[in-house]
Protein backbone atom coordinates (compact mmCIF):
# COMPACT_ATOMS: atom_id res chain seq x y z
CA UNK A 1 0.00 0.00 0.00
CA UNK A 2 1.24 3.37 -1.06
CA UNK A 3 1.23 6.43 1.09
CA UNK A 4 -0.51 9.35 0.25
CA UNK A 5 1.10 12.81 -0.28
CA UNK A 6 1.19 14.70 2.96
CA UNK A 7 -1.12 17.39 3.15
CA UNK A 8 -0.61 21.37 3.69
CA UNK A 9 -1.45 21.10 7.61
CA UNK A 10 0.88 17.92 8.30
CA UNK A 11 3.73 19.63 6.15
CA UNK A 12 3.97 22.23 8.09
CA UNK A 13 3.51 20.30 11.53
CA UNK A 14 6.31 17.92 10.62
CA UNK A 15 8.52 21.03 9.42
CA UNK A 16 7.32 23.67 11.77
CA UNK A 17 10.78 24.97 12.30
CA UNK A 18 11.99 25.52 9.47
CA UNK A 19 8.02 27.01 8.46
CA UNK A 20 8.57 29.50 10.97
CA UNK A 21 12.33 30.35 9.99
CA UNK A 22 11.02 31.16 6.87
CA UNK A 23 8.51 33.36 7.96
CA UNK A 24 10.10 35.03 9.96
CA UNK A 25 12.76 35.45 7.63
CA UNK A 26 11.03 36.97 4.79
CA UNK A 27 9.27 39.10 7.53
CA UNK A 28 12.47 40.68 8.53
CA UNK A 29 13.78 40.98 5.26
CA UNK A 30 10.65 42.87 4.07
CA UNK A 31 10.56 45.30 7.00
CA UNK A 32 14.00 46.18 7.06
CA UNK A 33 13.26 47.05 2.57
CA UNK A 34 10.75 49.44 3.94
CA UNK A 35 12.71 51.02 6.60
CA UNK A 36 15.83 51.02 4.17
CA UNK A 37 13.41 53.04 1.56
CA UNK A 38 11.53 55.07 3.66
CA UNK A 39 14.56 56.10 6.58
CA UNK A 40 13.81 57.53 9.89
CA UNK A 41 12.53 60.85 8.00
CA UNK A 42 10.94 63.41 9.56
CA UNK A 43 6.90 64.93 8.55
CA UNK A 44 6.33 68.56 9.21
CA UNK A 45 3.20 69.92 7.98
CA UNK A 46 1.82 73.61 7.71
CA UNK A 47 -2.05 74.89 7.35
CA UNK A 48 -3.08 76.90 4.38
CA UNK A 49 -6.09 79.09 4.90
CA UNK A 50 -7.08 80.34 1.48
CA UNK A 51 -8.89 83.34 0.97
CA UNK A 52 -12.58 82.72 -1.00
CA UNK A 53 -12.51 84.41 -4.25
CA UNK A 54 -14.66 87.16 -5.55
CA UNK A 55 -17.25 87.10 -7.96
CA UNK A 56 -14.95 88.64 -10.15
CA UNK A 57 -11.89 87.14 -9.02
CA UNK A 58 -9.25 86.59 -12.34
CA UNK A 59 -7.96 83.60 -10.18
CA UNK A 60 -11.50 81.58 -9.75
CA UNK A 61 -14.43 83.42 -11.44
CA UNK A 62 -18.02 83.09 -10.32
CA UNK A 63 -17.18 80.73 -7.16
CA UNK A 64 -19.47 81.13 -5.01
CA UNK A 65 -21.17 78.05 -3.68
CA UNK A 66 -19.99 75.54 -1.00
CA UNK A 67 -19.01 72.90 -4.11
CA UNK A 68 -17.29 75.57 -5.98
CA UNK A 69 -14.97 76.73 -3.01
CA UNK A 70 -14.24 72.55 -2.54
CA UNK A 71 -13.03 72.54 -6.37
CA UNK A 72 -11.21 75.48 -6.04
CA UNK A 73 -9.65 74.05 -2.79
CA UNK A 74 -8.18 71.45 -4.76
CA UNK A 75 -7.31 73.38 -7.76
CA UNK A 76 -5.10 75.41 -5.44
CA UNK A 77 -3.78 71.95 -3.61
CA UNK A 78 -2.86 70.88 -7.17
CA UNK A 79 -1.51 73.73 -7.97
CA UNK A 80 1.49 73.06 -5.30
CA UNK A 81 2.91 70.48 -6.54
CA UNK A 82 3.20 71.96 -9.92
CA UNK A 83 6.33 72.59 -11.62
CA UNK A 84 6.36 75.75 -11.16
CA UNK A 85 6.34 76.04 -7.59
CA UNK A 86 7.97 73.24 -6.78
CA UNK A 87 11.04 74.77 -9.41
CA UNK A 88 10.68 78.60 -7.17
CA UNK A 89 11.07 75.68 -3.79
CA UNK A 90 13.67 74.29 -4.78
CA UNK A 91 15.68 77.53 -5.62
CA UNK A 92 14.84 78.23 -2.12
CA UNK A 93 16.61 75.20 -0.31
CA UNK A 94 20.44 74.40 -1.19
CA UNK A 95 20.84 71.17 -2.72
CA UNK A 96 17.13 69.99 -3.41
CA UNK A 97 15.83 69.58 -7.13
CA UNK A 98 12.60 69.49 -8.33
CA UNK A 99 12.49 65.70 -8.48
CA UNK A 100 13.32 65.57 -4.95
CA UNK A 101 10.71 67.39 -3.87
CA UNK A 102 8.04 65.88 -6.11
CA UNK A 103 8.66 62.90 -4.09
CA UNK A 104 8.53 64.84 -0.47
CA UNK A 105 6.06 67.35 -0.92
CA UNK A 106 2.36 66.80 -0.53
CA UNK A 107 -0.98 69.13 -0.32
CA UNK A 108 -4.10 67.88 0.94
CA UNK A 109 -7.35 70.16 0.35
CA UNK A 110 -9.93 70.40 3.19
CA UNK A 111 -12.98 68.74 2.53
CA UNK A 112 -15.01 71.54 4.84
CA UNK A 113 -13.03 74.64 4.52
CA UNK A 114 -11.62 76.63 2.24
CA UNK A 115 -8.14 75.50 2.92
CA UNK A 116 -5.12 73.01 2.67
CA UNK A 117 -2.20 70.92 4.29
CA UNK A 118 1.20 71.20 2.82
CA UNK A 119 3.55 68.49 3.99
CA UNK A 120 7.10 67.63 3.22
CA UNK A 121 9.44 64.38 4.14
CA UNK A 122 13.31 65.25 5.45
CA UNK A 123 15.85 63.26 6.84
CA UNK A 124 15.66 65.80 9.74
CA UNK A 125 13.18 67.72 11.24
CA UNK A 126 14.92 70.86 10.13
CA UNK A 127 15.23 69.86 6.73
CA UNK A 128 11.38 68.88 6.98
CA UNK A 129 10.47 72.58 8.33
CA UNK A 130 12.76 74.09 5.66
CA UNK A 131 11.12 72.45 2.82
CA UNK A 132 7.73 73.12 4.27
CA UNK A 133 8.27 76.86 4.20
CA UNK A 134 10.20 77.01 1.26
CA UNK A 135 7.02 75.65 -0.42
CA UNK A 136 4.72 77.79 1.41
CA UNK A 137 6.67 80.91 0.58
CA UNK A 138 7.14 79.73 -3.54
CA UNK A 139 3.07 78.62 -3.70
CA UNK A 140 2.28 82.34 -2.34
CA UNK A 141 4.65 84.36 -4.57
CA UNK A 142 3.47 82.15 -7.96
CA UNK A 143 -0.01 82.67 -7.02
CA UNK A 144 0.54 86.50 -6.33
CA UNK A 145 2.04 86.19 -10.00
CA UNK A 146 -0.97 84.44 -11.24
CA UNK A 147 -2.93 87.34 -10.42
CA UNK A 148 -0.97 90.00 -11.36
CA UNK A 149 -0.55 88.15 -14.95
CA UNK A 150 -4.43 87.77 -15.13
CA UNK A 151 -5.16 90.77 -13.85
CA UNK A 152 -3.23 92.72 -16.64
CA UNK A 153 -4.57 90.54 -19.41
CA UNK A 154 -8.44 91.61 -18.40
CA UNK A 155 -7.30 95.28 -17.94
CA UNK A 156 -5.44 95.04 -21.18
CA UNK A 157 -8.59 93.57 -22.63
CA UNK A 158 -11.45 96.29 -21.02
CA UNK A 159 -9.00 99.00 -22.53
CA UNK A 160 -8.83 97.68 -25.54
CA UNK A 161 -12.67 97.72 -25.40
CA UNK A 162 -12.74 101.13 -24.42
CA UNK A 163 -10.17 102.16 -26.99
CA UNK A 164 -12.60 100.82 -29.55
CA UNK A 165 -15.42 102.68 -28.32
CA UNK A 166 -13.24 105.79 -28.60
CA UNK A 167 -12.47 105.59 -31.96
CA UNK A 168 -16.19 104.46 -33.03
CA UNK A 169 -17.25 107.68 -30.84
CA UNK A 170 -14.36 110.12 -32.94
CA UNK A 171 -15.61 108.66 -36.49
CA UNK A 172 -19.40 109.02 -36.04
CA UNK A 173 -20.56 111.92 -33.08
CA UNK A 174 -24.04 111.01 -33.05
CA UNK A 175 -25.63 111.93 -30.04
CA UNK A 176 -27.45 108.88 -29.94
CA UNK A 177 -24.27 106.73 -30.27
CA UNK A 178 -22.35 109.37 -28.08
CA UNK A 179 -24.76 108.38 -25.71
CA UNK A 180 -24.07 104.34 -25.71
CA UNK A 181 -20.53 104.69 -26.18
CA UNK A 182 -20.48 106.92 -22.94
CA UNK A 183 -21.98 103.95 -21.16
CA UNK A 184 -20.47 101.15 -22.43
CA UNK A 185 -16.95 103.15 -21.50
CA UNK A 186 -18.22 104.31 -17.77
CA UNK A 187 -19.16 100.52 -17.27
CA UNK A 188 -15.50 99.61 -18.88
CA UNK A 189 -13.90 101.89 -16.58
CA UNK A 190 -16.10 100.56 -13.60
CA UNK A 191 -15.34 96.75 -14.48
CA UNK A 192 -11.32 97.90 -14.84
CA UNK A 193 -11.54 99.64 -11.10
CA UNK A 194 -13.44 96.86 -9.53
CA UNK A 195 -10.99 93.99 -11.15
CA UNK A 196 -8.07 96.48 -9.74
CA UNK A 197 -9.27 96.42 -6.33
CA UNK A 198 -10.02 93.08 -6.44
CA UNK A 199 -6.10 91.67 -7.09
CA UNK A 200 -5.26 94.30 -4.47
CA UNK A 201 -7.39 92.70 -2.14
CA UNK A 202 -7.07 89.26 -2.54
CA UNK A 203 -3.33 89.66 -2.88
CA UNK A 204 -1.47 86.28 -2.73
CA UNK A 205 -5.09 84.53 -2.42
CA UNK A 206 -3.58 83.35 1.38
CA UNK A 207 -5.56 84.59 4.48
CA UNK A 208 -3.24 83.13 6.71
CA UNK A 209 -0.70 79.97 7.43
CA UNK A 210 -0.30 78.03 10.23
CA UNK A 211 3.52 77.79 10.10
CA UNK A 212 5.11 74.04 10.68
CA UNK A 213 7.05 74.20 13.72
CA UNK A 214 10.10 71.56 15.19
CA UNK A 215 7.60 70.81 17.73
CA UNK A 216 4.80 69.64 15.83
CA UNK A 217 7.29 67.77 13.17
CA UNK A 218 6.88 63.43 13.84
CA UNK A 219 9.44 60.42 12.37
CA UNK A 220 8.00 58.03 9.70
CA UNK A 221 6.27 55.18 11.66
CA UNK A 222 6.74 51.47 10.99
CA UNK A 223 6.98 50.42 7.41
CA UNK A 224 3.20 48.82 8.02
CA UNK A 225 2.61 47.99 4.43
CA UNK A 226 6.06 46.22 3.50
CA UNK A 227 5.77 44.59 7.22
CA UNK A 228 2.37 42.73 5.80
CA UNK A 229 3.32 42.24 2.79
CA UNK A 230 6.38 40.20 4.29
CA UNK A 231 4.11 38.20 6.58
CA UNK A 232 1.86 37.34 3.31
CA UNK A 233 4.54 36.39 1.23
CA UNK A 234 6.63 34.48 4.24
CA UNK A 235 3.45 32.34 4.61
CA UNK A 236 3.12 31.25 1.12
CA UNK A 237 6.96 30.85 0.74
CA UNK A 238 6.94 28.92 4.10
CA UNK A 239 4.31 26.80 3.04
CA UNK A 240 5.36 26.10 -0.15
CA UNK A 241 8.70 25.11 0.84
CA UNK A 242 7.67 22.54 3.59
CA UNK A 243 4.68 21.29 1.39
CA UNK A 244 7.73 20.35 -1.17
CA UNK A 245 9.89 19.08 1.33
CA UNK A 246 7.85 17.01 3.01
CA UNK A 247 6.50 15.64 -0.56
CA UNK A 248 10.35 14.78 -1.44
CA UNK A 249 10.83 13.15 2.10
CA UNK A 250 8.97 9.93 2.25
CA UNK A 251 10.61 8.98 5.55
CA UNK A 252 7.80 7.57 8.17
CA UNK A 253 6.93 10.10 10.93
CA UNK A 254 4.08 8.76 12.69
CA UNK A 255 2.19 5.45 13.91
CA UNK A 256 -0.27 6.44 11.04
CA UNK A 257 2.35 6.48 8.57
CA UNK A 258 3.59 3.11 9.56
CA UNK A 259 -0.18 1.53 9.22
CA UNK A 260 -0.37 2.84 5.76
CA UNK A 261 2.63 0.71 4.93
CA UNK A 262 2.38 -2.31 7.87
CA UNK A 263 -0.39 -4.19 7.56
CA UNK A 264 -0.59 -4.68 11.70
CA UNK A 265 -1.37 -3.50 15.19
CA UNK A 266 -0.11 -0.69 17.04
CA UNK A 267 0.93 -2.01 20.32
CA UNK A 268 2.09 1.47 21.50
CA UNK A 269 4.57 3.43 21.63
CA UNK A 270 8.48 3.85 23.05
CA UNK A 271 9.08 6.65 25.39
CA UNK A 272 11.75 9.29 24.61
CA UNK A 273 14.80 10.16 27.18
CA UNK A 274 17.19 12.05 25.91
CA UNK A 275 20.87 13.56 27.15
CA UNK A 276 20.40 12.03 30.51
CA UNK A 277 23.89 11.65 32.84
CA UNK A 278 22.10 9.95 35.17
CA UNK A 279 18.65 8.94 34.40
CA UNK A 280 16.02 9.19 36.96
CA UNK A 281 13.21 7.76 34.30
CA UNK A 282 11.02 5.76 35.77
CA UNK A 283 11.62 2.04 34.98
CA UNK A 284 8.15 0.72 35.95
CA UNK A 285 6.52 3.08 33.19
CA UNK A 286 9.16 1.50 30.27
CA UNK A 287 8.50 -2.04 31.62
CA UNK A 288 4.51 -1.64 32.40
CA UNK A 289 4.35 -0.96 28.00
CA UNK A 290 6.87 -3.44 27.39
CA UNK A 291 4.40 -5.63 29.16
CA UNK A 292 1.45 -4.55 27.59
CA UNK A 293 3.00 -5.14 24.47
CA UNK A 294 3.10 -8.79 24.71
CA UNK A 295 0.38 -8.95 27.23
CA UNK A 296 -1.91 -11.49 25.25
CA UNK A 297 1.20 -13.93 24.89
CA UNK A 298 2.36 -13.94 28.87
CA UNK A 299 -1.09 -15.69 29.48
CA UNK A 300 -0.25 -18.42 27.54
CA UNK A 301 0.77 -21.66 28.99
CA UNK A 302 3.62 -22.48 26.40
CA UNK A 303 7.09 -21.67 25.93
CA UNK A 304 7.58 -18.89 23.23
CA UNK A 305 10.20 -17.65 20.67
CA UNK A 306 9.43 -13.37 20.13
CA UNK A 307 11.15 -12.38 17.00
CA UNK A 308 11.63 -8.40 17.57
CA UNK A 309 12.69 -7.07 14.15
CA UNK A 310 13.12 -3.47 12.40
CA UNK A 311 13.89 -2.47 8.89
CA UNK A 312 16.59 -0.32 9.96
CA UNK A 313 19.93 -0.71 12.47
CA UNK A 314 20.30 1.67 14.66
CA UNK A 315 16.98 1.97 16.00
CA UNK A 316 14.49 1.51 19.25
CA UNK A 317 14.40 -2.44 18.52
CA UNK A 318 16.79 -3.75 21.03
CA UNK A 319 15.20 -1.04 23.59
CA UNK A 320 12.39 -3.22 23.02
CA UNK A 321 13.16 -6.02 23.00
CA UNK A 322 15.26 -6.21 26.27
CA UNK A 323 12.28 -3.93 27.80
CA UNK A 324 10.16 -7.23 26.90
CA UNK A 325 12.71 -9.63 28.95
CA UNK A 326 12.74 -7.36 32.01
CA UNK A 327 8.76 -7.19 31.71
CA UNK A 328 8.66 -10.90 31.55
CA UNK A 329 11.25 -12.05 33.63
CA UNK A 330 9.61 -9.41 36.48
CA UNK A 331 6.76 -11.38 36.60
CA UNK A 332 9.11 -15.03 37.10
CA UNK A 333 9.46 -16.20 34.23
CA UNK A 334 12.77 -17.78 33.02
CA UNK A 335 13.93 -15.63 29.85
CA UNK A 336 16.18 -15.38 27.46
CA UNK A 337 17.69 -12.33 25.47
CA UNK A 338 19.32 -13.09 22.32
CA UNK A 339 21.07 -10.76 20.11
CA UNK A 340 20.41 -11.78 16.40
CA UNK A 341 22.91 -8.90 14.96
CA UNK A 342 26.58 -9.32 15.21
CA UNK A 343 27.59 -5.90 13.27
CA UNK A 344 25.62 -4.02 15.90
CA UNK A 345 26.60 -6.01 19.22
CA UNK A 346 23.55 -3.75 21.02
CA UNK A 347 22.57 -6.22 23.24
CA UNK A 348 26.05 -6.96 24.50
CA UNK A 349 26.45 -3.28 25.10
CA UNK A 350 23.21 -2.69 26.64
CA UNK A 351 23.51 -5.47 29.35
CA UNK A 352 27.43 -5.14 30.16
CA UNK A 353 28.75 -8.37 28.36
CA UNK A 354 31.57 -8.88 26.41
CA UNK A 355 31.56 -7.66 23.09
CA UNK A 356 32.66 -9.90 20.60
CA UNK A 357 32.44 -12.96 22.06
CA UNK A 358 31.07 -16.34 21.16
CA UNK A 359 27.13 -16.49 21.35
CA UNK A 360 24.48 -17.30 18.81
CA UNK A 361 26.29 -17.83 15.48
CA UNK A 362 29.13 -20.24 17.63
CA UNK A 363 26.34 -22.29 18.70
CA UNK A 364 24.65 -22.61 14.85
CA UNK A 365 27.69 -23.38 13.17
CA UNK A 366 28.83 -25.92 15.58
CA UNK A 367 26.55 -28.41 14.74
CA UNK A 368 25.75 -30.33 17.82
CA UNK A 369 27.01 -27.76 20.05
CA UNK A 370 25.01 -26.97 23.50
CA UNK A 371 24.40 -22.89 23.18
CA UNK A 372 23.71 -22.71 26.87
CA UNK A 373 27.51 -22.64 27.56
CA UNK A 374 27.66 -19.25 25.81
CA UNK A 375 24.87 -17.85 28.09
CA UNK A 376 25.72 -15.11 30.54
CA UNK A 377 23.36 -14.54 33.93
CA UNK A 378 21.94 -10.60 34.03
CA UNK A 379 20.73 -9.08 37.28
CA UNK A 380 18.14 -6.88 36.57
CA UNK A 381 16.63 -4.38 39.42
CA UNK A 382 14.46 -5.81 42.68
CA UNK A 383 15.99 -9.22 42.38
CA UNK A 384 14.89 -9.97 39.21
CA UNK A 385 17.34 -12.33 36.78
CA UNK A 386 17.34 -12.80 33.41
CA UNK A 387 19.56 -14.82 31.20
CA UNK A 388 21.74 -13.22 27.72
CA UNK A 389 23.05 -15.30 24.42
CA UNK A 390 25.39 -12.84 22.62
CA UNK A 391 25.56 -12.52 18.74
CA UNK A 392 28.84 -13.89 18.60
CA UNK A 393 31.38 -13.57 15.92
CA UNK A 394 30.93 -15.02 11.87
CA UNK A 395 33.97 -17.25 11.11
CA UNK A 396 33.83 -15.66 7.92
CA UNK A 397 33.22 -12.59 6.36
CA UNK A 398 30.50 -14.47 3.74
CA UNK A 399 29.36 -16.73 6.19
CA UNK A 400 25.77 -16.04 7.37
CA UNK A 401 23.25 -18.12 9.75
CA UNK A 402 21.84 -21.52 7.71
CA UNK A 403 18.15 -21.98 8.09
CA UNK A 404 18.90 -25.08 9.47
CA UNK A 405 21.12 -24.30 12.24
CA UNK A 406 19.25 -21.23 13.25
CA UNK A 407 16.26 -23.90 13.37
CA UNK A 408 17.92 -26.12 15.61
CA UNK A 409 19.18 -23.67 18.04
CA UNK A 410 15.97 -21.89 18.60
CA UNK A 411 13.97 -25.25 19.02
CA UNK A 412 16.72 -26.37 21.85
CA UNK A 413 15.99 -22.81 23.68
CA UNK A 414 12.21 -22.81 23.06
CA UNK A 415 12.40 -25.78 25.68
CA UNK A 416 14.88 -24.49 28.08
CA UNK A 417 13.16 -21.31 28.62
CA UNK A 418 9.51 -20.06 28.92
CA UNK A 419 9.97 -17.08 26.70
CA UNK A 420 12.77 -16.43 23.91
CA UNK A 421 13.36 -12.80 22.69
CA UNK A 422 15.71 -12.92 20.00
CA UNK A 423 16.72 -9.20 18.88
CA UNK A 424 17.31 -9.01 14.89
CA UNK A 425 16.69 -6.63 12.88
CA UNK A 426 16.08 -8.25 9.12
CA UNK A 427 18.06 -5.74 6.87
CA UNK A 428 19.27 -6.78 3.41
CA UNK A 429 22.86 -7.18 5.05
CA UNK A 430 21.78 -8.88 8.37
CA UNK A 431 23.22 -12.03 9.73
CA UNK A 432 19.83 -13.84 10.40
CA UNK A 433 17.71 -15.63 7.21
CA UNK A 434 14.46 -13.72 6.16
CA UNK A 435 13.05 -16.91 7.33
CA UNK A 436 13.70 -16.64 11.07
CA UNK A 437 10.01 -14.88 10.90
CA UNK A 438 8.40 -18.38 10.03
CA UNK A 439 10.08 -20.12 12.99
CA UNK A 440 9.10 -17.98 15.77
CA UNK A 441 5.73 -17.50 17.61
CA UNK A 442 5.38 -14.02 17.67
CA UNK A 443 6.80 -11.40 15.43
CA UNK A 444 7.16 -7.53 17.32
CA UNK A 445 8.21 -5.01 14.64
CA UNK A 446 9.94 -2.09 16.06
CA UNK A 447 9.39 1.17 14.12
CA UNK A 448 11.62 4.28 14.74
CA UNK A 449 10.27 7.86 13.08
CA UNK A 450 12.31 8.65 9.99
CA UNK A 451 12.45 5.17 9.01
CA UNK A 452 12.72 4.90 5.16
CA UNK A 453 8.99 3.86 3.64
CA UNK A 454 10.56 1.63 1.23
CA UNK A 455 12.89 -0.67 3.88
CA UNK A 456 10.18 -1.01 5.75
CA UNK A 457 7.78 -2.38 2.62
CA UNK A 458 10.50 -4.92 2.34
CA UNK A 459 10.52 -6.01 5.63
CA UNK A 460 7.08 -5.99 5.18
CA UNK A 461 7.28 -8.31 2.23
CA UNK A 462 9.62 -10.55 3.89
CA UNK A 463 7.06 -11.21 6.61
CA UNK A 464 4.48 -11.93 4.28
CA UNK A 465 6.67 -14.54 2.37
CA UNK A 466 7.07 -16.12 5.41
CA UNK A 467 3.99 -16.24 7.03
CA UNK A 468 5.08 -14.60 10.08
CA UNK A 469 2.99 -14.44 12.67
CA UNK A 470 2.95 -10.36 12.86
CA UNK A 471 1.62 -9.41 16.98
CA UNK A 472 1.71 -5.65 16.03
CA UNK A 473 4.11 -3.14 15.70
CA UNK A 474 6.21 -0.53 17.90
CA UNK A 475 6.78 3.27 16.93
CA UNK A 476 9.66 4.96 18.60
CA UNK A 477 10.29 8.80 18.36
CA UNK A 478 13.63 9.31 16.68
CA UNK A 479 16.33 9.26 19.51
CA UNK A 480 18.17 12.08 17.45
CA UNK A 481 21.49 12.58 18.49
CA UNK A 482 20.33 11.61 22.30
CA UNK A 483 19.81 8.06 24.02
CA UNK A 484 16.99 5.82 24.91
CA UNK A 485 16.78 5.09 28.27
CA UNK A 486 15.47 1.18 28.48
CA UNK A 487 14.39 -0.79 31.71
CA UNK A 488 18.23 -2.77 32.38
CA UNK A 489 20.43 -1.98 34.72
CA UNK A 490 24.00 -3.31 34.16
CA UNK A 491 25.36 -5.61 36.20
CA UNK A 492 28.10 -3.34 37.93
CA UNK A 493 26.58 0.07 37.94
CA UNK A 494 24.90 2.28 35.41
CA UNK A 495 21.70 2.44 33.47
CA UNK A 496 21.36 0.32 29.82
CA UNK A 497 21.26 2.91 26.63
CA UNK A 498 21.04 2.49 23.17
CA UNK A 499 23.41 4.27 21.54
Amino acid sequence: MERAGPGLLEAVTRFRRMFVLIVLLVFVVSTSVGLLLKGQEATAQASVALTPPSGINVLAPGVQSDAALTRYARQRALFVSSDVVLADAASRVDGETVARLRAAVSAVPSATSTSMIIGARDASATGAVGVVEAVVAAYREQTAKQIQVRTASALASIEGNAAKLRQTLGSNPSQAIGQSAATTLSELNRQSNLLQSDSAVFGDGVDFVAQATLATTSRTGAPVKEMGVGAMLGLILAATAVWVRADRDPRLRSAHDVKALLEAPLLGELPLRLHRASPTADIAEVTRRCRDFIAPLLHKDAHLVVLVTSAERANASTTVAAGIAAAAAAEGRRVLLVDGDPTGQAVAGLLGLAQRAPGLLDAAHEHGSDPSRFIESVALGGHVKLQALGAGVPQADEWTMTTLGLQRILDRLRTDFELVVLDAPLTVDAFLPPSVASMVDAVVVVVEALTMPNRLAELSRHLLINKAPVLGFVFAPHAGRGRLTIPVERPKAGWGVLP
